[in-house]
């Protein structure tokens, strides 16, 4: 238990402030106290934030922590209410893929925001407007608690994956699509020379750091199981019949032949990569 005061500063609302962080169930939390009573938030740490909140645990010292402390406080944002997205792909001003998004949100929506998940239900036919300009674009449609919060155009470009790192995280998880993407970019930073990572949970696949995958055994595609994240491209060639689910191991992904990289921007085949340039 981590206990100790901070001053008042200009980009803290609060006047007096006491923070204790505890585990419980592989969990943190943040108590906070207030000018205006008692207040209780919680959400989980980043890896990044509980590194920092142990430096500051560490040093015991309030004053040399004072700025630490600050920037931990303003980066966890305790009053940040939780965020979610969808990335849609719009070709020729056409969206793509729209009902299996939809479902998606609306499951999404369900979970954290039930107020929502009846009448009040966004829909994204209503939401998104292309035009026959948009060749081949990026829709973003950012939503919480409040309902949908941004819809954002632009024109995508597909990046040029050569080459996976494998890595490995036991606790990682992101079975929404959050706009908190602090655990995954911290696994990014150990792809080294290569241009992406395959993530490894539990001594299974899982997913790249964007896109769900399948490897091709000679016979037949085959995707993880339990990806981090079931995308809507992965849905939508599971209902055609055109990949199969399947405990994928690293001896696996070493006896396989290539690995498809996919998403919802991303066609099955566009970004394929040879064993070869797969590094264990």
């Amino acid at each position: 238990i981590c206990d100790f005061s901070l001053l008042h500063h200009r980009s803290v609302t609060i006047l007096y402030l006491k923070v204790i962080a505890f585990k419980n169930n592989d969990k943190h939390f943040f108590f906070k106290r207030s000018k205006n009573g008692y207040g209780y938030f919680w959400r989980s740490l980043s890896w990044q934030e509980e590194a920092l909140l142990r430096r500051v645990i560490a040093e015991k010292n309030t004053r040399k922590c004072y700025k630490k402390c600050i920037f931990l406080l303003n980066r966890t944002d305790i009053n940040m209410a939780q965020q979610f997205v969808e990335t849609i792909k719009i070709v020729n001003g056409k969206t793509q893929a729209l009902a299996y998004h939809q479902e998606r949100m609306g499951r999404t929506i369900c979970k954290f925001f039930p107020s929502l998940c009846n009448a009040s239900m966004p829909s994204l036919e209503k939401l998104i407007n292309p035009t026959e300009s948009m060749d081949f674009y990026k829709t973003r449609v950012v939503y919480g608690k409040q309902g949908v919060e941004a819809v954002e155009y632009a024109p995508y470009f597909i990046r040029n994956i050569n080459s996976l790192q494998v890595v490995e995280d036991d606790t990682i998880t992101y079975g929404y699509k959050s706009t908190d993407r602090s655990r995954l970019n911290a696994l990014v930073a150990q792809k080294g020379n290569c241009d992406d990572i395959i993530i490894v949970k539990h001594g299974l696949l899982t997913d790249t750091s964007f896109t769900n995958l399948a490897i091709f055994d000679g016979k037949h595609w085959v995707t993880p199981r339990h990806p981090l994240l079931p995308g809507t491209k992965r849905a939508a060639l599971l209902d055609k019949g055109m990949i199969q689910k399947a405990d994928l191991t690293l001896e696996d992904l070493r006896n396989a032949n290539k690995v498809s990289l996919f998403n919802a921007m991303i066609d099955f085949g566009e970004i394929e990569i040879a064993i070869e340039n797969v590094h264990f």
